[in-house]
């Protein structure tokens, strides 16, 4: 049963919503870069782009407890317990509002569901990515070391000898 009161917080959540949204936008435009970089092998990029990523998230979690607070405030303006408000889905709360304000909440929350969908899937791809870059890595590893249980060096003609067969001048170079 729709009411007609709004609460004084609404506002506040919803644009709390847009300021969301920019960042996820942000998240998902450096997880892009991110792929560029792999695909790339541009290292000194990746790590820019990383550190900026964790910013970023920071910033994204800073934000999920603002919006806890704005639904407990948004609760006890409805007379919910405490905290009950910081639990209730966008669905719960629009069964709460005047038809206008539900339908605002739900646009701004519907927008901001759609950029975390593709900040989730664009995710996907970069962890599928860095697991197949990881992987070639340890094949590429795998097929250059030695069998040999001792440290290895290389002899004058380049083949891998253990440490205990090599003369000092093969070993230094």
């Amino acid at each position: 049963m729709k009411k007609t009161m709004e609460p004084a917080h609404l506002k506040d959540l919803i644009s709390l919503f847009r300021v969301l949204e920019g960042l996820q936008e942000r998240l998902l435009i450096l997880i892009r870069e991110k792929l560029q970089a792999m695909r790339s092998s541009d290292m000194a990029l990746l790590q820019s782009l990383s550190l900026r990523e964790q910013k970023l998230i920071e910033s994204i979690q800073e934000r999920e407890g603002l919006r806890q607070q704005i639904m407990d405030c948004i609760g006890r303006e409805l007379g919910l317990a405490a905290r009950a408000g910081r639990t209730m889905t966008v669905s719960q709360l629009s069964t709460y509002l005047p038809e206008r304000s539900a339908l605002l909440l739900e646009n701004a929350a519907s927008e901001l569901r759609t950029v975390v969908a593709k900040v989730a899937q664009a995710n996907r791809v970069a962890g599928a990515t860095s697991r197949e870059i990881v992987n070639h890595l340890s094949w590429v590893f795998a097929s250059v070391r030695t069998t040999h249980d001792s440290p290895v060096c290389y002899s004058g003609d380049g083949g891998a000898v253990g440490v205990v067969g090599a003369r000092l001048l093969d070993a230094v170079g």
